[in-house]
């Protein structure tokens, strides 16, 4: 590839939506140069899977915390080739079945595109574009066409729930599209400046007015969105984040396109969300690994949060509960269970059943040859 890796930042405060930072590159010297943070569009990979998949299946009570859902490819076309695959290419290395709060702390793609078929294309995509703020995504009426094979593009399809979309988006808009996972569910335009005012002291603009502030999601499903997030930091692939902003707790979450050509990371904690993007500006493979950009993340997270006094996430509103769940099953947990776990519900939506543990066996993990992928 041409040129340097490059990299752009945005960052967000939780509770006005405001920019407070962006980094367009490399160099910030270039007179009208571009800014990556937002006016840069790629695929956002897994990072999507949170706005696209999880909260709006969460949201719509088709799955919660420890539902569990297996991990294998299944055919969502009218040709019945299985789709898609992991990261890692294999299939059952946590089990056959994995629970909700698994799958998504170690960003498996089989189970996501399984959550996605609950909630629908069509929904998820309303989901992304009217509470989530993403401006990028095609539809019908675009009328958008592949330059080489002629076939219309559109966004309403499973690949929407790993990120693959037609134009991507920038760090600006996911950035915010974090946001009400959060604060409790808010979603309000992100904004650079709240007034302007003339040389006579008259409003000229002013963000109250023009800025949209809805309710993305319910409180319940902020909160427990949330959670699921903590454990990305704490157990899965945005674990070595976890010790970054000077002790505040964190969530996240990764993300990596198709080809290793974009590296994402998406960090939350209590005051703010910023979104990391790294990659060539001719889209290539980097050769670099993505924990140089998890390194970067929490150095500079660390820096911003510095003398901020300590504060949590929003408590558990009204309407949600924890409860306990065997890790390997997600059901409420036997004494024969030797891993339970802690997991928090909208009241009414927990466990429903009692796990009946035995003794696992050898655990299989199965490869693509065993699902006829190529």
């Amino acid at each position: 590839p041409s040129g340097k890796v490059e990299s752009a930042l945005a960052l967000v405060e939780n509770e006005t939506g405001a920019v407070k930072a962006l980094v367009g590159g490399r160099k910030y010297e270039v007179k009208r140069g571009f800014n990556r943070a937002t006016q840069l569009s790629r695929q956002p990979g897994s990072a999507f899977k949170p706005i696209a998949v999880y909260a709006p299946a969460i949201e719509l009570n088709y799955i919660n915390y420890s539902t569990a859902i297996a991990d294998e490819p299944s055919s969502y076309d009218d040709d019945n080739s299985p789709w898609p695959r992991n990261y890692d290419r294999v299939f059952g290395y946590y089990g056959s079945s994995v629970t909700t709060y698994k799958a998504l702390a170690v960003s498996l793609n089989t189970v996501a595109v399984k959550v996605l078929n609950m909630v629908g294309p069509e929904t998820a995509y309303g989901f992304c574009e009217n509470k989530f703020g993403i401006s990028t995504l095609v539809d019908v009426d675009d009328n958008v066409f592949d330059e080489k094979t002629g076939k219309r593009m559109i966004d309403k399809t499973m690949s929407l729930g790993l990120g693959g979309l037609t134009y991507g988006t920038s760090p600006y808009e996911l950035c915010a599209a974090y946001v009400p996972l959060g604060n409790g569910g808010t979603y309000t335009t992100p904004h650079c400046y709240t007034k302007v005012v003339n040389s006579r002291g008259e409003v000229i603009l002013d963000t109250e007015k023009t800025n949209q502030t809805i309710q993305a999601v319910s409180e319940q499903t902020a909160f427990i969105m949330n959670k699921l997030l903590q454990g990305v930091a704490n157990i899965g692939t945005a674990y070595e984040v976890r010790n970054s902003s000077n002790g505040l707790p964190v969530a996240g979450k990764t993300g990596t396109s198709s080809d290793a050509k974009d590296f994402w990371l998406v960090t939350l904690n209590p005051y703010y969300v910023m979104t990391v993007w790294q990659g060539y500006d001719e889209p290539a493979y980097m050769s670099t690994s993505i924990r140089e950009t998890k390194a970067a993340t929490s150095a500079i997270m660390d820096e911003i949060t510095e003398g901020l006094e300590y504060k949590n996430f929003p408590d558990a509103p009204d309407g949600v509960c924890s409860a306990s769940f065997c890790a390997a099953s997600g059901d409420s947990p036997s004494a024969e269970c030797p891993d339970v776990l802690t997991g928090w519900y909208k009241t009414g939506y927990g466990p429903q059943a009692t796990c009946i543990h035995a003794l696992a066996p050898v655990q299989e993990t199965k490869t693509e040859a065993d699902f006829n992928l190529e």
